[in-house]
C-alpha cells in the first residue's frame, strides 16, 4: 500500500531544512558573530568584517580571529588622530594660542583617541577696568577710601600689566518718588553727583563719570575726588540700571575688544529688578539697550523704562565678554552670590566696611581673570560622545589651567569617546571647538569623522548570488518580500507568515497597518514633520518613531531618541519620557557630595526633602533650612557645635578636641548661621527676640553662654556671645554640695532644739523664784492670807461662814 505524504509534511520538511542553513551560517566561537551585516559589526568595540567573495561566508570577526581572513578583505578601521601644525597668524584681540589649531580624528564606537593641544602665553593681557560704586550716603567711608587708594591702585595694576585702561562710574536710583526723597522731585534736580554729570535727570541712575581710558591715575584721582554722596529714601538701590548700561554702551564705555573686561560692582545694598518700576508707575519692560546721552554720560530712560531683569544683565555681560566683579559687604554677600550664579561672566568678593581693602580684591580677580583659564569643549553631540579635558599647568586642576606668564606654556590633553554610532539621519561627523570659558578667541577645533559605515563596493541589485531575490552588500543579502536565508532561497506561505505577523492585543495582521510577508511585517508609511516615515516592524507595526510622548511635538522632551514607542534617553536623562536629568549639581551646589545637605534625596536634579510627621521638616533647594527643628540649644539641630567651632583654642578653660574640631565646624545647623558677634552685656540686654542656649567644653565642666537671633523665615541666624571668661565647675563639687546639704539638715534641726531648751530652762527658773519669794513672804502679805473668817452666832448657836 502506498502511503500519501501529505503537502504539510512537505511544508515542514522544508521550514526545518531552511532553519538549519540559517544556524549553520551563524555558528562561531566570537562574540562578534552574531552580527550579520558590515556596518552592524564595526559599530561594535573591537569587531572587524571579513568580505569574501563567496556568500555566506563573509563575517563578523574579533580581535583574535583576524587570521581567519586570509582569504578576503578585511574591513578593518582604526581610530587615530591627525594635527594640522600650520603656525598661526599673531592677533591682537588673543594673549594666548592653542596650538595645534585644527586636528581630525576618525573613531569607532566605543574607542577613546586623547588629543594633545599646548596653550601658549603669547602676549602681556590687556586689561580694561571700569569701577561701578552706589553713591548713596551708606557708602560715604568707601568712597572716601577709594579717594585715597586711586594712586595705589595704578601703580599696583602696572605691576602687572602695562596696558591698562581705567573708568568709573556711579549711580543710586531712579529720580522720582518713591526711591528719593520727595522735595527732590518737586524741585526736578539734586545737588550733582559729580562736575561731570552736572546733577542733571538720570545722572542719579547712572553717570559715566569717566569712560575708559589709558592708565592715567591721576585723571582717575581727580575724577573720585570730584565725587559726592547722594542720598535715597529706600533701602534697595537701581544698580541694575548702570550695570546694564555699562555692559551694552560698548562705545561709550570704551570697552575694546582685544582687553580683559573687568566690571567691578561695588555696594553695600540690596537691588531693585524687573518690576520693582510699577512703584513708580513705570511699566515699561526694559529692552535691554543702551541709552545714553549725546554725551555718553547719563542714562537717559530712567523713568521711562522699568529695571532691568537677572537675564537682561547676564545676556548683556556675555554679549559684551564683560566678567563682572560684585564687591559687597558681608550682611549682602548671601544675596550677590545667589545672583552671580545666574551670571555666567560674575563673581562676588567680601570687601570690609570701608572699602579699604579693595585694591587687593582688584589685583586678585585681575589675576584671575587674566591668568586662569577653564577649558571647556562645545559644539558635539553629547548624546553620542563624551568629552573630556585634562591641563597639566603651574597652577589649577581638572580642566583649569592657571600661572602661566608670558611666554610659558600648559599642556591640554582632549579625551574623546564615541559611546555609540549615531542614528542613520544623524551625520556621520562633527566638530567640536575647545577653548577658555569666557574667551572664544582663544581655540582649537577638532573634526570628527564616525567610523560607523563599511568601505564596500556598490550594493548589487538581483544579485545572482542573492539568487536573484535580493541585494547584494558588502557580502551579504538583503532579502526581497517573502524571501530569506543567507542566499534568499527560504520562502513562507500566507497563512504561516500571517500567524507571526498577529499581536495578541489587537488580532490584526501587523496591527492594521501593513502587510505580512515570510513571517515579517512590511509596515504602512506616514507623512509626519513634513517628510515620510514607516511604522516600526519589530512592534508588528503598532508604533512608531513619533509615538513616544509626551506629544508629537515634544518627543522624549527632546533629551531622547524615540525608537518604535520607546525613548532611547540621552545619558544627561532618564525615564519614561526622559523628563528626568541624571546631572546633580543641584542637589549639590558645592560639590562636596553632600546631596541635599544630608536631609533628602536627590530625584532629577532636585532635592527631595525629608518629612516628619506629615509635614516638611527640611526645605529649600538643597534641604538647607529647618522648619520647626526644635530645641537650638540641645538635641540633633543644636547650635551648640557652632559655638564649639568658633570657641576652639580661644578661651583656656574651653577645652575642644583637635579630633572634634572638624565634626564641629561641619555640623548642619552651622551652616545657616550668618555671623558671631562678640557684645558686651548693654548690648545683649538691647537685643530684641533673642534665645539663650549654654554650650559646655568636651569635658562637660566648663560652659559659656551665648544667644541666638533668627534673621528671618529662611531660617538664618547670627550668634552673639560676651568675651568673657568660661564658667567651670570643680571636681569635688559634689562633695561640697553633699556636705553642705548635710550641715545646713542638721542646723535646722540644732537650732530650733536649742531654743526650745533655753526658753523650757528660763520657765523653770522663774517658777522656782516664784515659789522661794512666796514661802518667805506667806505671813505678813496679806495676799497670802487665807480670804475666809470664822465667827459664832449666839442667837442660834451655830455657825455661819461668809465670805469677805
Amino acid at each position: 500500500m502506498v502511503t500519501k505524504r501529505s503537502s504539510h509534511g512537505y511544508r515542514i520538511s522544508f521550514l526545518v531544512f531552511c532553519s538549519l542553513l540559517l544556524i549553520d551560517s551563524s555558528k562561531s566561537s566570537s562574540v562578534c558573530n552574531k552580527y550579520e551585516t558590515c556596518n552592524k559589526c564595526i559599530e561594535a568595540p573591537t569587531c572587524n568584517w571579513c568580505l569574501r567573495d563567496a556568500v555566506p561566508k563573509s563575517a563578523c570577526l574579533g580581535p583574535d580571529e583576524l587570521h581567519k581572513c586570509t582569504d578576503g578583505k578585511l574591513q578593518e578601521l582604526k581610530s587615530g588622530y591627525r594635527s594640522d601644525r600650520k603656525l598661526i597668524p599673531a592677533n591682537k584681540y588673543v594673549r594666548a594660542t592653542l596650538t595645534p589649531h585644527s586636528t581630525s580624528v576618525d573613531i569607532r564606537s566605543g574607542d577613546t583617541v586623547e588629543v594633545p593641544l599646548i596653550l601658549t602665553m603669547t602676549s602681556e593681557p590687556k586689561v580694561d577696568l571700569y569701577y561701578l560704586m552706589d553713591i548713596s550716603s551708606s557708602m560715604r567711608d568707601d568712597l572716601e577710601s577709594i579717594k585715597n587708594l586711586a594712586s595705589t591702585l595704578g601703580e599696583k595694576i602696572k605691576n602687572h600689566t602695562s596696558d591698562f585702561n581705567v573708568g568709573f562710574g556711579t549711580f543710586v536710583d531712579k529720580d522720582t518718588l518713591p526711591y528719593i526723597d520727595a522735595m527732590v522731585t518737586i524741585r526736578g534736580h539734586h545737588s550733582p553727583t559729580n562736575k561731570h554729570c552736572n546733577g542733571s535727570m538720570g545722572s542719579m541712575t547712572f553717570c559715566n563719570a569717566m569712560a575708559l581710558q589709558t592708565s592715567d591715575t591721576a585723571t582717575f584721582e581727580a575724577v573720585v575726588g570730584d565725587t559726592h554722596v547722594l542720598a535715597n529714601d529706600d533701602s534697595p538701590e537701581g544698580g541694575f540700571d548702570a550695570l546694564l548700561q555699562a555692559l551694552a554702551c560698548k562705545e561709550q564705555i570704551r570697552w575694546r575688544d582685544e582687553a580683559a573686561k573687568i566690571l567691578l560692582y561695588s555696594t553695600d545694598a540690596v537691588f531693585h529688578y524687573a518690576g520693582d518700576g510699577k512703584l513708580a508707575g513705570i511699566a515699561a519692560p526694559h529692552d535691554g539697550a543702551c541709552h545714553m546721552d549725546r554725551e555718553g554720560k547719563v542714562y537717559t530712560e530712567a523713568l521711562t523704562l522699568d529695571y532691568p531683569s537677572v537675564y537682561q544683565i547676564s545676556r548683556a555681560a556675555n554679549a559684551s565678554e564683560v566678567h563682572v566683579v560684585f564687591a559687597v559687604v558681608e550682611r549682602a554677600k548671601a544675596l550677590y552670590d545667589a545672583l552671580s550664579k545666574q551670571i555666567e561672566l560674575s563673581s562676588t568678593v567680601l570687601i570690609e566696611d570701608d572699602s579699604s581693602n579693595i585694591v587687593d580684591l582688584i589685583i586678585q580677580e585681575i589675576l584671575g581673570i587674566t591668568t586662569t583659564y577653564h577649558m571647556v569643549a562645545t559644539g558635539y553631540p553629547e548624546e553620542d560622545m563624551e568629552v573630556t579635558l585634562t591641563a597639566e599647568c603651574p597652577k589649577g586642576s581638572g580642566s583649569t589651567c592657571a600661572g602661566l606668564e608670558l611666554g610659558d606654556s600648559g599642556d591640554i590633553t582632549v579625551s574623546i569617546k564615541l559611546k555609540r554610532c549615531p542614528p542613520p539621519d544623524k551625520p556621520k561627523e562633527t566638530m567640536l571647538t575647545i577653548h577658555p570659558k569666557n574667551n572664544a578667541k582663544i581655540n582649537a577645533t577638532i573634526t570628527v569623522n564616525f567610523l560607523c559605515t563599511c568601505q564596500c563596493e556598490e550594493p548589487q541589485a538581483s544579485s545572482a548570488r542573492c539568487s536573484g531575490r535580493g541585494t547584494l552588500e558588502c557580502g551579504t543579502c538583503a532579502c526581497e518580500g517573502i524571501f530569506s536565508g543567507a542566499n534568499c532561497s527560504c520562502s513562507m506561505d500566507s497563512e504561516q507568515s500571517n500567524e507571526m505577523c498577529i499581536t495578541d492585543s489587537s488580532g490584526a495582521v501587523c496591527s492594521g497597518r501593513g502587510s505580512c510577508v515570510n513571517g515579517e511585517c512590511l509596515c504602512d508609511q506616514f507623512e509626519e514633520s513634513g517628510s515620510t516615515h514607516s511604522y516600526c516592524s519589530e512592534s508588528l507595526c503598532s508604533e512608531s518613531d513619533f509615538s513616544c510622548g509626551p506629544t508629537n511635538d515634544n518627543l522624549c522632551y527632546n533629551h531622547g531618541d524615540c525608537r518604535c514607542g520607546n525613548c532611547i534617553c540621552h545619558p544627561t536623562h532618564t525615564g519614561e519620557f526622559c523628563d528626568c536629568p541624571t546631572a546633580t549639581e543641584r542637589c549639590d551646589p558645592s560639590g562636596s557630595g553632600d546631596m541635599c545637605s544630608g536631609r533628602g534625596r536627590c530625584e532629577c536634579n532636585e532635592c527631595v526633602c525629608d518629612r516628619k510627621d506629615g509635614n516638611f521638616w527640611f526645605f529649600g533647594d538643597t534641604c538647607q533650612y529647618c522648619k520647626d527643628c526644635g530645641d537650638f540649644c540641645t538635641g540633633e539641630y543644636s547650635l551648640m557645635p557652632c559655638m564649639q567651632c568658633e570657641w576652639f583654642n580661644k578661651y583656656k578653660n574651653f577645652k575642644v578636641k583637635e579630633t572634634n574640631k572638624e565634626q564641629y565646624c561641619k555640623s548642619r545647623k552651622c551652616q545657616l548661621v550668618t555671623k558671631y558677634n562678640i557684645v558686651t552685656r548693654e548690648d545683649i540686654n538691647e537685643l530684641k527676640d533673642k534665645s539663650s542656649c549654654k554650650a559646655t567644653d568636651d569635658t562637660g565642666k566648663c560652659e559659656k553662654e551665648f544667644w541666638y537671633v533668627r534673621l528671618n523665615e529662611a531660617e538664618f541666624y547670627e550668634v552673639y556671645y560676651i568675651h568673657e571668661d568660661v564658667w567651670c565647675t570643680d571636681d569635688n563639687i559634689m562633695f561640697y554640695i553633699v556636705v553642705g546639704a548635710l550641715a545646713g539638715v542638721l542646723l535646722l534641726i540644732l537650732i530650733p532644739t536649742i531654743i526650745y531648751c533655753t526658753r523650757w530652762r528660763a520657765n523653770v527658773k522663774e517658777v522656782e523664784d516664784f515659789v522661794r519669794r512666796g514661802n518667805a513672804s506667806s505671813t505678813t502679805n496679806e495676799l497670802n492670807k487665807i480670804p475666809v473668817a470664822e465667827m459664832e452666832l449666839p442667837l442660834y448657836e451655830e455657825t455661819a461662814s461668809s465670805e469677805l
